[in-house]
C-alpha cells in the first residue's frame, strides 16, 4: 500500500483511484456529489455595513 499526499504533484490528474475505503461511515449524500451544482469560483457576497442582524 502506497499513501500520497496529491495536492502538489505534478502528476495527480493521471491518478487514478482504484478503491474507496471507510465507505461505510461516508455520509448520505456523497454518492449524489456528481449530480451537483459546480463552480469555478466563489460567489461573491453582498457588500454589509459591517454591523451583524440580530
Amino acid at each position: 500500500m502506497v499513501v500520497l499526499r496529491v495536492g502538489a504533484i505534478h502528476q495527480r490528474e493521471q491518478l487514478l483511484p482504484r478503491d474507496q475505503y471507510w465507505f461505510r461511515s461516508s455520509l448520505a449524500w456523497l454518492p449524489n456529489l456528481s449530480k451537483i451544482k459546480k463552480q469555478d469560483k466563489q460567489p461573491t457576497l453582498p457588500e454589509t455595513d459591517g454591523r451583524r442582524d440580530s
